[in-house]
């Protein structure tokens, strides 16, 4: 891996995982120009490094946030362990730990079809008609923006059936973030809870994940340089802020389309060119 690939897929992935045009579909499409195999042990090590850089990225962001989980997390413990919790009475962050596990539930599903799932990222076919995809539901993002829901007043089936759009989200080509926001502003969220709850929700699913292939990684060994590595999650953390911030933005002005228009085009190219080369 040479320092400049380490850099260029360091912001693909720091600008891919935020926007909504999908890491996993541009990381496989770069990847292969590149010349990279996709199942490499070097790639398996770089990736984890990416996907940990832009988790430090969502916990920067959301920071407010994640420390409110976490004290939530305990003060919830210590409530069912004194028989004080209540559903009713629990304050926000009590609420949104609940929604954020439930959101989780969908993924264990994809386990079973796991390694189906992972033969599709060698297919630029399946990525360009996932692109295609996720331009349909970024059209859905600017039409369905006018929900109230937020944290305080959503019911628990809102965070299964955002979930279940994380859940197809895993397929290379679907973006993470355009499917969980399209999910939550189907659901009825206020624009800006559907966009803070579709980042927050990924933290877990981005560490599961990571876990997974770190195992992976162990089987098959680790051939990236670190110092390559840590430069990819460095670039990835610092491009993938900026990301974030211009997804508020883009949601508050109700721009979607501009990267429906450009899913659609990346998703026609990489069809094209896997039928032509």
């Amino acid at each position: 891996m040479e320092l400049l690939k380490a850099i260029i897929l360091g912001i693909i992935q720091g600008l891919a995982e935020f926007l909504p045009i999908s890491s996993s579909g541009h990381l496989v499409l770069a990847q292969q120009i590149f010349g990279l195999s996709y199942n490499e042990a070097e790639n398996l090590a770089f990736d984890v490094f990416l996907h940990f850089g832009t988790l430090v990225a969502v916990i920067i962001v959301f920071r407010a946030t994640v420390w409110g989980l976490i004290k939530a997390f305990f003060s919830s413990v210590k409530k069912i362990f004194t028989g004080k919790y209540c559903w009713k009475t629990a304050e926000k962050y009590e609420k949104m730990l609940v929604f954020v596990i439930i959101s989780m539930i969908p993924l264990f599903f994809v386990l079973l079809v796991k390694d189906k799932v992972e033969a599709l990222f060698s297919s630029t076919l399946a990525v360009g008609l996932l692109l295609i995809l996720t331009s349909g539901l970024l059209i859905l993002c600017d039409r369905f923006s006018k929900g109230k829901i937020t944290c305080e007043n959503a019911k628990l089936r809102h965070p299964l059936i955002v979930g279940l759009f994380q859940a197809v989200a895993t397929l290379p080509g679907i973006s993470r973030s355009g499917a969980t926001i399209t999910g939550g502003l189907l659901c009825g969220f206020d624009k800006a809870f559907a966009v803070e709850f579709a980042f927050v929700m990924s933290i877990p699913a981005v560490l599961g994940a990571n876990l997974l292939t770190i195992l992976d990684v162990i089987e098959v060994g680790m051939e990236t340089p670190v110092i390559y590595c840590i430069l990819g999650a460095a670039v990835s953390a610092v491009v993938g802020v900026l990301a974030i911030w211009m997804v508020k933005l883009i949601s508050e002005k109700n721009k979607f389309f501009i990267f429906s228009i450009y899913c659609a085009a990346v998703g026609i190219f990489a069809v094209l060119w896997s039928l032509l080369r």
